[in-house]
């Protein structure tokens, strides 16, 4: 009985890890763009898939049945995945691997994103040329567990048939991992399942604010997840038929309108949850009465009624509603130069990688593809 005990508990552990996406990944095998899953509002009526993330070379990417997702989509032929970062795409079907990772990289694990030096020795100076090999953004090292140094890793790899042997510092490699420049394979991918609520909305009127001690009441009973929003981000109490918020701080602004959206995020390594709620704060103008939204500014991420995290624009002031048709947007990555800047940043500002990169295909859309190559959508840099 024992024994078929554990097997159960053996086979439920395995059944969790494949939900989570802990099976073996494939890759992209060149760069690309992915799209929203379901499509979103364009202009006047017109539903279509956005642009919402740029995809590296060698990203990890998990697919629960190839015969079953793929799908037609602007007469090219997509996959439906879940990203290394938990985001759900749809990804032209051409830039993704036939074989997993595993099956094709065997116990290389370390995946190089973007472009990046090794010592050709230990100890080297990496500013001189000719003491480094380049490592290509696509490339997948493998860690010498045999080598022993309390500072320097040993790499090995194999290109176009012929071995190679590198080093570098431990200490760069966990930089280059913080940033997004390289992907460990052999990690918990993706490390977070984030569920997200509906958007709450205080107002409906572009420029209305409310003030502490003010209430406002609702035409209906807010619902159960209204309410544990309101608290959460405490925006105040709610009365207890449910119909009327007591303000307890300012929400709102001039010639803004703010949404709410609670992101309920759980480890997939612990299962520890927990939540942040999104304050998403629009441009917005009144034109004949009628609020237009115009983009988003600025983005707090909140938990338990503070301000834990602040998502910028990093001010680049982006004018790109008529290219990208919807005014929701904070970022517009239409290169890997883009992505790579805004993910370094956003690593940097919530101190986590893979959070960094599932809010950053959350607040980003894309140019068209047709559009993607004009300086409009490619000027703008989030470079420090």
């Amino acid at each position: 009985m024992k024994y078929f005990t554990r097997i159960f508990l053996i086979l439920l552990l395995l059944a969790a890890n494949m939900a989570n996406g802990q099976s073996d990944p494939y890759y992209t095998t060149a760069r690309s763009f992915g799209l929203s899953i379901m499509p979103e509002k364009k202009g006047l009526g017109e539903y279509r898939h956005s642009v919402i993330t740029f995809l590296p070379r060698s990203f990890l990417l998990f697919i629960d049945d190839r015969n079953m997702a793929t799908k037609n989509i602007y007469g090219q032929r997509y996959i439906k995945v879940k990203s290394q970062d938990g985001v759900q795409l749809w990804v032209l079907e051409a830039t993704v691997s036939k074989s997993t990772a595993k099956q094709k990289f065997k116990n290389a694990s370390v995946h190089f994103n973007t472009t990046t030096v090794v010592c050709r020795i230990e100890q080297c100076d990496s500013s001189i040329d000719d003491h480094t090999y380049e490592i290509w953004g696509s490339e997948v090292l493998e860690v010498d567990e045999n080598y022993e140094s309390s500072t320097w890793f040993k790499l090995n790899w194999i290109r176009n048939g012929t071995a190679f042997t590198g080093y570098i510092r431990k200490s760069k490699l966990k930089k280059l991992n913080d940033e997004g420049s390289i992907t460990f394979s052999n990690e918990q991918h993706p490390k977070y399942t984030i569920e997200v609520s509906k958007n709450f909305k205080a107002s409906k009127k572009c420029g209305d604010i409310y003030n502490y001690g003010e209430s406002k009441t609702f035409g209906r009973k807010l619902a159960l997840w209204e309410k544990q929003l309101i608290v959460q981000a405490g925006i105040g109490t709610v009365t207890v038929d449910g119909l009327r918020i007591n303000f307890e701080r300012l929400v709102g602004n001039k010639e803004e309108l703010h949404y709410f959206r609670t992101y309920k995020i759980t480890d997939n390594d612990s299962g520890q949850t927990y939540s942040l709620v999104a304050q998403i704060q629009y441009a917005c103008k009144l034109d004949g009465g009628l609020t237009v939204l115009q983009k988003i500014k600025n983005v707090n991420l909140i938990q338990e009624g503070e301000i834990e995290y602040n998502l910028s624009d990093f001010d680049v002031a982006l004018e790109l509603s008529n290219e990208l048709q919807t005014p929701d947007y904070l970022w517009s990555i239409n290169t890997r130069v883009h992505y790579f800047e805004l993910l370094k940043r956003l690593s940097e500002t919530l101190k986590n990688r893979a959070l960094a990169g599932y809010f950053l295909s959350e607040f980003n859309r894309s140019c068209p593809s047709n559009l993607r190559g004009s300086l409009k959508c490619r000027k703008h840099d989030y470079g420090k």
